[in-house]
């Protein structure tokens, strides 16, 4: 049983990590946008793309909830699969 349990938490392992790798690679493009925005401001002039300042920047928003969306969610992926692994971890101490 304890093989099984090992060889569980290698392949959930292995899943997070790309999780985690995609949601690095979010990050990085949610930066980048940031930066463009942010760079792109004083050559543009606020004042004269008020429209278009405001669209980047609602996107550049919208990258963001989305990243700490994906955050969450990597987060309960993680609980959720150890939860039971747990759970038979504390039942083979107590039989112990």
């Amino acid at each position: 049983m304890e093989k099984l349990i090992t060889e569980l938490l290698t392949h959930v392992a292995r899943a997070h990590e790309e999780l985690a790798s995609i949601l690095h690679a979010s990050r990085d493009i949610t930066m980048h946008t940031a930066q463009e925005l942010v760079g792109t401001l004083p050559q543009r002039g606020i004042a004269s793309n008020k429209e278009a300042v405001l669209e980047s920047a609602l996107a550049l928003a919208g990258s963001v909830v989305a990243y700490l969306n994906s955050i969450g969610d990597l987060q309960e992926a993680l609980a959720d699969t150890l939860d039971p692994v747990m759970e038979q971890l504390h039942g083979d101490t107590e039989e112990e």
